[in-house]
């Protein structure tokens, strides 16, 4: 099985319970398990048609956010690779992670893509630059940029999820050694699956969970994301740039949100 499919598919009510939590400066954005099943199955196609390929590796440059899950659950249904990058990673650390990745595909923010323009010239592996944008209309980057939501927005959902070996990798994490080498750190989909086995899995609590910690984080990624989801339950986007007339913490327990892991 897909591990995307197990997160998205478990629960009979999928299309009414909530998986995420967007919070943004003028409000939230929900999104249930079925519409990221709906919008990722979406952004399959769009990798399938631009030649990405099982075991092909796409590098996210995101943060917290609904592109974040859309690009990763799109990525893992067509049995890619994702490569998690931090936002705050400069970019001549992020050349040689493309390239030692081998990635063909590469997702970023609006906040920062100005400064990945000309990335395909310097990095050839690079066929295919994806900006999440806001403003779901826009579709004018320039210089070969593509728009994430634009081009979502009118996508076809007909995708058939691909069912990976389970000794293939699903992850690629990458870090730099004492010698300021970058080491590969690969996580098959078998191991994924095995960690979200069912007896391991709390039983659902109708909770959303958050955390300040960078998404980007092993950890973040299969022991709070991952495992909620599988949990049936909910997280919600922290944004350090926020400004709120209550203290962060504050607004998040008037929310009814739980910290899950503390700084």
């Amino acid at each position: 099985m897909n591990v995307a499919e197990l997160l998205l598919r478990k629960y009979e009510d999928a299309v009414f319970r909530i998986a995420l939590q967007e919070v943004k400066c003028a409000g939230i954005n929900t999104y249930t398990f079925g519409g990221l099943d709906y919008l990722s199955d979406k952004f399959a196609t769009i990798l399938k048609a631009s030649g990405i390929a099982q075991g092909d590796v796409v590098a996210v440059v995101l943060p917290q956010s609904a592109a974040f899950a859309v690009a990763h659950l799109a990525i893992l249904k067509i049995g890619a690779v994702v490569l998690p990058i931090k936002t705050s990673t400069k970019l001549t650390h992020i050349k040689p992670m493309l390239t030692k990745g081998q990635a063909k595909c590469l997702i970023v923010g609006d906040s920062n893509y100005k400064k990945f323009r000309g990335i395909q010239n310097k990095t050839p592996e690079i066929e295919n630059v994806f900006i999440a944008c806001d403003i779901v209309s826009k579709n004018d980057f320039g210089e070969g940029l593509r728009s994430f939501w634009f081009e979502i927005n009118f996508a076809d959902a007909n995708f058939t999820i691909v069912e990976p070996l389970v000794t293939q990798p699903a992850y690629l994490f990458s870090e730099r050694d004492p010698q300021k080498k970058f080491i590969k750190h690969p996580v098959n989909y078998g191991d994924i699956l095995n960690s979200l086995n069912e007896s391991e899995i709390e039983k659902p609590k109708a909770q959303t969970v958050w955390t300040t910690r960078d998404w980007t984080e092993p950890e973040i990624i299969f022991e709070m994301i991952f495992k909620m989801w599988a949990g049936g339950n909910a997280i919600a986007t922290y944004d350090s740039t926020f400004t709120f007339e209550l203290p962060i913490r504050e607004y998040y327990d008037h929310l009814g949100y739980k910290e899950y892991f503390q700084d």
